[in-house]
């Protein structure tokens, strides 16, 4: 899989504009709240499967927002506004390059001098009906005749309706949002436990809680089996913190090449499970060949972050791991700093303030 180098976000969310340059295997993003971390995640997450209009629905899911109309696509837009078209464009180490634009879209009819179409009459004035949103993308690779394709999704009553295009997406990407996820991830373990796939998920659960003999997929959900317990245990009653854990666990093993998305790490965990799971993630990151993109506005994040990659079977992973700390600067505006593993390891013990 190609790993993205490079990526620049334009009039999403809250950015004007910023780039993120020098991403790695391992990209940890810190920063203050709302300062945009997330919306870097779902900036990746959407060129990642920029064909699927889908993805502009899943997005807000992922904040627990739900959409149910088109106007409420507006929040894709910086400074709520649909004349600022977000576009997205990521290169990667192989050269090749994508694009995405979201545009608004409108019901079919009259036009305004700004390409605005009528379809809604008040009095003496004629308003625009927002429908729904149209995705623009392209991808070039060398040798190769640059790809142009177009899809849209269309909101009619309480449906949505997704007008896909006929390009085949050959990248594959997941995303684990602060919230825990334990439905979604049942047919995912499911189909690893029956592929006989699932070992190392178990032994990372294992090395969390000694007392865990089996995770079973079983027809209504995801059941633990307990040393000392006689009955199953269904996984919505177990902790928090092995929830999570087990949920990171297996988006991070459900398919080799993928793009992980990990939002606020530290959610639901306790302070001495974050190395435990780093090692994990840097494990996976170098078995399935990952690119994993984590955010956090933890500083002990860091710490355990650093003490992972400094654990000797973590040595490969050092120069291919890096820190980004998101800004939104007075003079500059929105900016990311990158830190490689060197620069975090020295900013971390001369005790620098990483979050800007």
């Amino acid at each position: 899989m190609a790993h993205i180098q490079n990526l620049k976000i334009k009039n999403f969310r809250a950015f004007d504009s910023i780039e993120i340059d020098g991403l790695s295997k391992i990209n940890l993003f810190v920063g203050k709240n709302s300062v945009g971390k997330s919306s870097i995640l779902e900036a990746l997450f959407l060129i990642t499967g920029m064909a699927n209009p889908m993805l502009a629905i899943s997005v807000h899911e992922f904040r627990g927002l739900g959409i149910t109309s088109a106007n409420q696509l507006r929040y894709l837009f910086h400074n709520l506004d649909f004349e600022n078209k977000p576009t997205f464009k990521a290169k990667f180490n192989d050269s090749s390059e994508r694009t995405l634009e979201f545009k608004a879209k409108y019901q079919e009819g009259k036009v305004l001098n700004k390409g605005v179409p009528l379809s809604v009459d008040y009095g003496s004035a004629r308003v625009p009906k927002l429908v729904g949103l149209d995705l623009n993308f392209s991808l070039e690779k060398a040798g190769e005749q640059r790809l142009l394709g177009e899809s849209s999704l269309v909101f009619d009553g309480n449906e949505v309706r997704p007008t896909m295009s006929d390009y085949n997406e050959d990248m594959y990407s997941a995303f684990v949002p602060s919230t825990i996820q334990d439905d979604a991830l049942f047919p995912v373990y499911s189909f690893l436990f029956k592929q006989n796939q699932h070992g190392d998920i178990l032994r990372s659960l294992q090395a969390f809680d000694g007392n865990v003999e089996n995770i079973l997929p079983l027809d209504d959900g995801i059941y633990f089996e307990m040393k000392g317990l006689g009955p199953r245990v269904p996984s919505y009653i177990m902790g928090d913190g092995i929830r999570r854990f087990l949920n990171i666990m297996i988006t991070a093993s459900m398919k080799h090449d993928q793009a992980v998305f990990i939002e606020e790490i530290e959610n639901g965990l306790h302070y001495f499970a974050h190395e435990l799971l780093w090692k994990n993630l840097i494990a996976f990151v170098e078995k399935y060949n990952l690119q994993l993109f984590v955010t956090t506005h933890n500083k002990e994040t860091l710490a355990y972050f650093k003490a992972a990659l400094e654990q000797p079977d973590s040595e490969a992973m050092r120069e291919h791991s890096s820190v980004f700390i998101v800004a939104n600067t007075q003079k500059a505006g929105y900016k990311t700093y990158r830190y490689s593993y060197e620069g975090l390891k020295s900013a971390i013990e001369h005790d620098n303030e990483l979050r800007r």
